[in-house]
């Protein structure tokens, strides 16, 4: 059975980066051993007084980097999709680890100030997207491909993408949901 996997990313196809629709299936790929998703990120460390080289960055900088790097782990994922393959355990495996290496990248970067709490929010939400393609990868496995069907369709429902989307936007964010 082929079910199409996105995480969506606005300006960039593939899968990683949110919740869009993008027409793209995934194909087998060997991968490393799977990832556990953090159901909630960690607290940062309370900043140490910041030199002057140690400033959090503006909110353009941050929207910038951030979008980079969904970028770029949406790219990474693009190289283990094609139209029409079929799924494995072994590509949910994959997209798990670049979405959890995407979403750890992202909460490793400072935000700006006064806005942690919103940016927590973003990553929050790619931490749920690694539990979600865990979920679908564990019904696939086990067989229940039509519990994993439901999960997907959930995940890419029109209604999902447009909430996130907007969300997104409203904070500044171009290229990820």
């Amino acid at each position: 059975m082929t079910l199409l996997v996105v995480t969506g990313c606005n300006n960039c196809t593939g899968s990683v980066c949110g919740n869009q629709n993008t027409g793209n299936a995934v194909k087998d790929q060997t991968a490393d051993s799977g990832a556990t998703p953090r159901q909630k990120i960690a607290p940062r460390p309370a900043p140490v007084t910041p030199s002057a080289d140690d400033q959090p960055p503006t909110k353009a900088e941050y929207i910038k980097a951030a979008d980079a790097i969904c970028q770029k782990w949406t790219r990474q994922a693009e190289k283990h999709t094609t139209s029409d393959a079929e799924l494995s355990w072994e590509l949910f495996t994959t997209l798990i680890r670049l979405a959890t290496n995407m979403a750890d990248e992202w909460h490793a970067m400072t935000p700006p100030v006064g806005d942690t709490g919103q940016a927590d929010v973003f990553i929050e939400k790619q931490y749920a997207d690694v539990a979600r393609l865990t979920r679908m990868r564990d019904l696939w496995a086990s067989g229940d491909t039509d519990g994993a069907q439901v999960e997907l369709e959930q995940a890419t429902s029109e209604e999902a993408i447009a909430e996130r989307r907007a969300s997104a936007r409203a904070y500044g964010f171009r290229v990820c949901d």
